[in-house]
């Protein structure tokens, strides 16, 4: 239960990261990677064009299979206790 807890945290405060570019035709987001969610990292090409944002829906994904494996292995441990004499 700490080790879910604890990665949860570290989830949150490091999120993935994309970068993208916007132009009138063009929408486009690559990775970059996971930075502190409060120090952001820069884009790679200083333009108006290019500006980076949380990847939500990997960083969602994220912390639901990791809240939902916790809760799983909370529920079997906390069953396997109960069992011992």
């Amino acid at each position: 239960m700490i080790v879910g807890g604890a990665l949860l945290a570290l989830m949150v405060l490091f999120p993935p990261w994309v970068q993208t570019f916007i132009s009138e035709s063009t929408l486009s987001q690559r990775a970059i990677g996971y930075s502190l969610l409060f120090e952001p990292p820069m884009p790679l090409k200083n333009s108006p064009y290019f500006g980076v944002q949380v990847d939500s829906a990997r960083w969602t994904t994220q912390l639901l299979v990791t809240a939902m494996l916790t809760g799983i292995a909370y529920v079997l441990l906390k069953d396997s206790k109960k069992e011992q004499p």
